[in-house]
């Protein structure tokens, strides 16, 4: 990471310079989901871990554990429920003394809580940039129908929060 501008905040100029980051993530994942795309029954849901730096080497040492489910239930005329979760924490570990902010969670967006810009809820700076946080936690609801083929119109309530310490 390079050219930060010098009136960034402190947060974002210490991501400045070079890191090398090596990692490995183990995952269970449970699906009873009747196709994977437009699903309209069954289960999926993925336990994972991830651990960065340690004895893999590198610059960055940090681990992570994530659980994330969705529930489809199908309803009546091709008409379908969704609940989606997802919650995750991180933390450094060894002589780390923080999580690089490229690592850390971030919501808003298309795929989380929809009503928000690309990674824009949790802890910012002074600037409004965000920062991202250590953990996390997201639910959504969701009643979609059919329209025509593989179009459907849904209607959704999605909420969820970063936090910047791990376990807050």
């Amino acid at each position: 990471i390079s050219d930060v501008d010098d009136d960034a905040s402190a947060a974002i100029q210490a991501e400045e310079g070079t890191r090398l980051k090596s990692s490995v993530e183990l995952s269970l994942v449970r699906d009873t989901r009747d196709r994977t795309r437009l699903t309209t029954r069954g289960n999926q849901t993925r336990l994972s871990s991830t651990l960065a730096g340690g004895p893999l080497g590198a610059d960055t040492d940090w681990y992570k554990l994530e659980l994330r489910s969705s529930q489809y239930f199908p309803l009546w005329f091709g008409h379908v429920f969704l609940l989606r979760g997802h919650v995750g924490f991180m933390e450094e570990y060894g002589d780390a003394t923080r999580v690089p902010l490229f690592d850390r969670f971030f919501l808003g967006g298309l795929y989380t809580v929809r009503a928000f810009e690309y990674r824009h809820i949790g802890p910012a700076d002074e600037e409004g940039e965000p920062l991202g946080g250590r953990s996390m936690a997201f639910a959504s609801a969701e009643y979609t129908v059919p329209v025509y083929k593989m179009v459907r119109l849904a209607a959704f309530v999605d909420g969820g929060m970063v936090w910047e310490d791990p376990f807050e």
